[in-house]
């Protein structure tokens, strides 16, 4: 096996490897991107467990205010 042959081989192996990298990190950025900011998240959160009925109304407005003070 030519020597040129392994090195071709070798950069054509670690510019995919780097390419994937790239592209697995912007996913995983762009998908969490789409998250709610942390105040709607708590919101959402507080209302599932009032509908769950594991808080009342009084203390989803009590939990809800808390973030931010």
């Amino acid at each position: 096996m030519d020597n040129s042959s392994v090195y071709v081989f070798s950069a054509l192996f670690c510019i995919t490897l780097f390419c994937f990298l790239v592209v697995r990190i912007y996913s995983i950025r762009h998908k969490s991107g789409n998250s709610p900011r942390r105040e709607d998240g708590i919101a959402w959160i507080l209302k599932n467990r009032m509908a769950k009925g594991e808080i009342d109304e009084q203390e989803y407005s009590q939990l809800k205010d808390l973030p931010t003070k």
